[in-house]
Parts: C-alpha cells; structure tokens; sequence
C-alpha cells in the first residue's frame, strides 16, 4: 500500500490543482487582451525551475538517516497548505493576481522536491533485490493513475465551477490531506528505509551501469519533453482542434494510462533491464510521436500520438528509475539527479513557446522537442557505444 497509495493520491491532487489553474490563468488571460503559449509555458516552468532545483539540492540530503520520512511529509504537508489556500480563496470570492498563479507553481514545484524523489528512494530501500520489480510497478502505477484520473476528473471538476475552480481545488486539498495521513500513520518502518542501501542490486560492472544511466536520463530527458509540451500547451491544441475542456482531458487521460500500462508490462525487470535495443528505439518513436502531434488534424489522430507518447514515456521513466537506483548506494542522490533530468525535460515547452511567440507557427514547440528526441537517441547512442567498448 505505502508504495502504491500516497504516489496516487499525491499525483491526482497535484494535476487536479495544476489542471485548474491552468485553465483559469487561460481564461483570465483571454479576458484581458489575449492568452499565448508562451504564458502558458512560462507557468508550468514555474514548477519546474523550482522542482530541479530543489531535487538537486535537497534529495541528496535524504540520505542521511531519519530524513526520508521527514522530507515525503513535510513535501505533503506544503502541497495540502498551498492548495487549501487556494481553495479557501475560490470558495470566499477572491481571486490571486496574474503573478499567484505563477507563484502558485512554484511553490507546489519545492513540496514536490522534497516528496518525489525521497519516496522514490524510499520504495527501493524497502523493497531490497528480490522484490524491486514489483515495487517500482506498485509504485509507477500508482503516480500514474493518480496522474491520469487527476487529469480526467479535473475537466469535469472545473465544469462545475468554471469561474473560480473551488471544486478541482476542494478535491485537491481531500486528496493531499489524505495521503499526509496515510504516510504519518502507516509509513513507520525505521532503519533500513530510513539509511543509505547496504548493497547494489546487480553486479554488473560500473562502466556498463554509467552507459545505461547516462543513456536512460538522456532518453528520459527528451520523451518527457514530449509529454511535458502536449501537457503545458493542451488549451492551445484545444482550440486548435475545437475540443471542449473535458476532451482535453480524455486526451490527456489516454496519455497517462498508456504509461500506466507500460510500467505494468515492465513489471519483470529480468526481462528488460541492460538490454539496448529498448533503450536505443525510444527516442527516436518519441520523435515521430511528436511529428505526429504536429501535424495532427482533429481529435482521433491526436489520440493516437498520445497514446504513443505514453507508451514512450512509460518506456524511459522505467528505465531511468531502475538504472538510477541500481547504480550506487546514494539513492537520494540518484533519485534527485533522474528527477532533475525529467525537470529539465519539461522545459521544453518554455524554449518551444518562445520559438513558436516568434515564428507565429503555435505547433512548432512539437516541432521541437521531435528534434530534441532525435539528438538524444543520437547522445543515448554514443554512451550505450562506447559504455560497451570500455566494458
């Protein structure tokens, strides 16, 4: 339960509250003089300017003793303040200026650093060799589908209360108070999840593990790039498409579940793990995925490249995570710098945006991050090449 229940339950609320303001900063915008990808951009990179910088800076500290716990709590604890504010706000008439809700993000951005990457490490330790497949599957599966259902509910939620969004940010706020209880209650096993791991988890040499971790980050870097632009600018491609707020969400839904899928498949990590052709093919399918989202002409092809850009990105963010945690014994380290790179990723969008605010071409970010995808595959390449040859 403990790897399975708060992931979801934090993920659903994080996306319903992102979600929501999201479109209510689209609609403010559009109020007054006109909403642009750039602005949308510029919002999710809130979040992850913070997100990167606080993995960074705070997930190597995890692993000293005691501080795992401490830092997925403390992570909940900021979210279910931040939200709740926010929620307090809707239900009483007010409303954030246009610089709340970029301050929203980035405040939601820092509890997910300390939550993230701490629980990630946290799943590893407890799980130990035998049972690691299994774990990270419970664990995939459940940020996942919180991710998705937080995605699918969140257009209907804002449908009930599209003015000031009170209703996606209540159910935000039950989820977040929620998981905070479930960890403070149930997560007490001390010592070996609370301490760095006592031994590595294959014992491949340290030459071909760098190649597959340098190769899967790199890989995982680029794919979330795709997700992280279809998530960044779906209002726009809504009204590219002439879809309504809750097929935005349906698309977004397809998407996820795709990756749910996926981690359910690579659940027996026997079975894929050090092997690259799986890791060669990614980058380059997230780049046709890509193309595909650029040039798509209504719904039922947009679709199809979402489910292929959650099949991708289920793909990398599995292999980052085993290689991340199977390379040494720092995993909050590992973990701080794999959610760093997938940060990083989601980027993407803002450098797309700016390119798109002065091409006037608002599907060029797509355009983008399939040439980011396609250089990667290039860079995964090298590494796996030459990992081989000094192995």
């Amino acid at each position: 339960m403990l790897d399975f229940l708060p992931a979801f339950l934090v993920d659903f609320a994080a996306y319903v509250a992102i979600f929501t303001l999201q479109h209510r900063l689209d609609r403010r915008l559009e109020a007054h003089g006109g909403s642009s990808e750039l602005a949308l951009a510029f919002f999710s990179a809130c979040y992850t300017v913070s997100y990167v910088v606080g993995c960074v800076k705070i997930a190597p500290l995890t692993d000293r003793t005691g501080l795992r716990r401490k830092s997925i709590a403390f992570g909940a604890a900021l979210g279910l303040a931040l939200v709740a504010a926010l929620a307090t706000l809707a239900a009483t008439g007010g409303e954030p200026p246009v610089e709340g809700f970029f301050a929203a993000m980035f405040v939601l951005g820092v509890a997910s650093a300390f939550f993230w990457p701490a629980f990630q490490a946290r799943v590893g330790d407890r799980a130990g060799r035998e049972r690691l497949g299994s774990a990270l599957a419970r664990f995939n599966v459940g940020w996942t589908s919180g991710k998705a259902l937080g995605l699918f509910f969140a257009g209907y939620l804002f449908d009930l209360s599209p003015l000031d969004g009170r209703t996606g940010l209540g159910a935000a706020t039950l989820a977040f108070a929620i998981a905070l209880a479930v960890q403070l209650l149930f997560d007490k096993e001390a010592g070996k999840g609370d301490a760095k791991a006592a031994v590595e988890l294959t014992d491949r040499p340290r030459e071909e593990k760098r190649g597959f971790l340098l190769a899967s980050l790199v890989t995982n870097f680029a794919v979330w790039g795709v997700q992280a632009t279809v998530i960044a600018l779906i209002p726009k491609l809504g009204h590219e498409l002439h879809l309504d707020v809750a097929q935005e969400g349906w698309l977004l839904a397809t998407l996820v579940l795709a990756q749910a899928a996926t981690f359910l498949s690579l659940r027996g990590v026997g079975r894929w793990t050090y092997a690259r052709a799986p890791l060669l093919l990614t980058a380059p399918l997230a780049c046709g995925a890509a193309v595909a989202f650029f040039l798509a002409p209504s719904l039922p092809w947009a679709l199809a490249a979402a489910l292929a850009t959650g099949l991708l990105t289920g793909a990398s963010y599995s292999a980052s995570l085993f290689y991340s945690l199977d390379y040494d014994e720092r995993r909050g380290l590992r973990m701080g710098v794999n959610e760093a790179a997938l940060g990083l990723g989601s980027l993407l969008p803002l450098a797309g945006s700016a390119l798109a605010e002065r091409s006037h071409e608002d599907r060029l970010p797509y355009l983008f991050v399939a040439w980011v995808s396609f250089a990667a595959a290039l860079v995964s390449g090298a590494a796996l090449k030459r990992r081989r040859a000094a192995a």
